[in-house]
């Protein structure tokens, strides 16, 4: 446990420099405030990838951002100047937490083709003979349908089976409304898996198994090609087992791993010191060397940032008269390390 001076100390010292208390953790944030490389060029060549493939993989080492770069990439997408006909539908592995993948794969999708739609207003985006047949695709008489699935939305921030009138999905329905919605109104559904590194493996098997089968054996031949398609955020390890398991083609985009300064970057957006009231760069007060003591290049952002705060509380050991308006790391001494 680090003493008590040295927590007393950072607090002190976040304050003085008017750092938000979780410093250094990168807890999940806002889309829109994220570090991008080349200006979200790489953000770009990512969404080209998935809205132009039938099927991609987005690899990305263990625990360097694949959610937040995924909900990023929806943020963004949503928000464009102009309208894009697709539905990105976000499935985080992590929150399955039952026994039957398969139906909770189905009652997600489902949920999230009506969130889509009624979040981002398409029924105020059609005109005409296209927005009757968007109705007609969800057997809505009129736009109020949307209106009360937004107001849900809304008041509760997800949707529920029950607000959509059902109490469970077949997998020919969910097939049908995704085909009936291109056709009628040529918006796609592109599914974005988000596994994550800490999910169960063979939960992830199970998962691949069942998208696997629904291709196999559900999905006829007269399904257009081009209402569904899906995109996977994984590892490098879990790309392997997935293509073993289900070896077709893939469109694969490696996202190299970050480097010293792109953590340090990552970091620098994330918090911002301020001096009377404005905002400054961090290295202004922190020293980049901290980022060098505990980078690796496929080690969990988390694992760094934990590691890091404990070189933080380490340099902070020191009556508080001592501490210095740019902190640097302290090298341990001869007794501490003997300890260690």
């Amino acid at each position: 446990m680090p003493d008590s001076q040295a927590t007393q100390n950072l607090a002190r010292w976040l304050q003085m420099h008017e750092l938000d208390h979780s410093f250094p953790e990168l807890s999940p944030c806002e889309p829109g405030n994220i570090y991008l490389r080349r200006d979200g060029g790489e953000l770009n060549e990512i969404r080209d990838l998935i809205t132009g493939s039938q099927r991609s993989m987005v690899v990305l080492p263990p625990g360097q951002g694949a959610t937040t770069l995924m909900q990023e990439l929806v943020f963004t997408s949503e928000r464009a100047s102009v309208r894009l006909p697709y539905l990105l539908v976000e499935l985080p592995l992590a929150d399955f937490n039952g026994d039957d993948i398969e139906q909770w794969l189905l009652e997600r999708i489902m949920i999230g083709i009506h969130a889509k739609i009624a979040a981002n207003y398409w029924d105020e985006t059609l005109r005409g003979h296209r927005l009757q047949l968007l109705l007609q695709v969800f057997n809505a008489t009129s736009t109020e349908y949307f209106v009360t699935l937004r107001q849900k939305l809304t008041q509760n921030g997800a949707l529920t089976l029950a607000d959509l009138g059902c109490q469970s999905v077949a997998v020919q329905q969910l097939l049908s409304l995704i085909a009936t919605l291109h056709t009628q109104t040529n918006i796609s559904v592109i599914l974005l898996f988000d596994i994550g590194h800490r999910v169960d493996n063979e939960i992830f098997l199970d998962l691949v198994r069942e998208i696997k089968a629904l291709h196999e054996y559900d999905i006829s031949n007269d399904f257009p090609i081009a209402a569904l398609s899906e995109t996977f955020f994984l590892s490098r390890e879990q790309r392997q087992e997935m293509q073993t398991l289900w070896a077709i083609e893939y469109s694969v985009y490696e996202f190299s791993p970050y480097n010293e300064a792109e953590v340090f970057s990552i970091l620098a957006t994330r918090f911002r010191p301020k001096q009377r009231g404005i905002p400054q760069h961090l290295r202004i007060v922190l020293s980049d060397e901290f980022v060098a003591k505990v980078w690796q290049q496929d080690k969990p952002l988390q694992i760094m940032m934990s590691e890091m705060k404990q070189i933080i509380l380490h340099a902070m050991e020191r009556d508080w008269g001592h501490i210095p308006f740019r902190l640097v790391p302290v090298e341990s001494t001869p007794e501490k390390n003997h300890a260690q």
